[in-house]
């Protein structure tokens, strides 16, 4: 099925001899510049990191990691691969 965007947002339908059904949609949008993007997601980060202050050690999390497979073996599951 083809079809497009009509410059309100709204779907237009393809052509009547197309049947209906699963369509492939391909989202084209204007380009953006690079730097603002990745400023942004910077940004995005800086802010997680101001509200989530504790970050756990490497170690922190291979004895997390050793504990949840212990857990795995005292339950017969095995580790899984």
């Amino acid at each position: 099925m083809t079809g497009a965007l009509a410059e309100d947002g709204r779907a237009r339908p393809g052509p009547p001899e197309v049947d209906p059904g699963e369509a492939e949609v391909i989202v084209l949008t204007p380009p953006a510049g690079r730097a603002a993007g990745a400023v942004a997601l910077l940004d995005l980060v800086d802010a997680w990191r101001a509200q989530h202050p504790h970050r756990r050690s490497k170690d922190e999390i291979d004895r997390g990691l050793m504990e949840e497979r212990d857990t795995w073996a005292e339950r017969g599951e095995g580790v899984p691969r």
